[in-house]
């Protein structure tokens, strides 16, 4: 029994994909806080502390964590008669 690839997207007229470059970048902490009204209205005109961001009332150790990726080059072809390819039974 055959498989399509949910990820494809179906009747997709190209049969080449290519990704030049990816980048993604994500940093966090639990020493500061930071309004969601103004962060997300974008409203930084008054960045102080006190305003727009508070140190976190926890007295737990503060840490800062981040990961970043550069990923790239990669690409795809999908075959001409389609994406169908047999799966191996487990």
């Amino acid at each position: 029994m055959c498989c399509k690839n949910p990820a494809l997207a179906s009747g997709t007229k190209y049969k080449v994909y290519v990704n030049l470059a990816a980048f993604s970048y994500f940093g966090a902490n639990n020493a500061y806080e930071v309004d969601r009204q103004k962060l997300f209205k974008l409203d930084f005109s008054d960045f102080k502390e006190g305003s727009f961001y508070y140190k976190s009332a926890n007295t737990n150790n503060k840490s800062l964590w981040s990961n970043a990726e550069i990923i790239g080059p990669s690409f795809m072809v999908i075959p001409a008669g389609g994406a169908d390819l047999p799966l191996p039974r487990v």
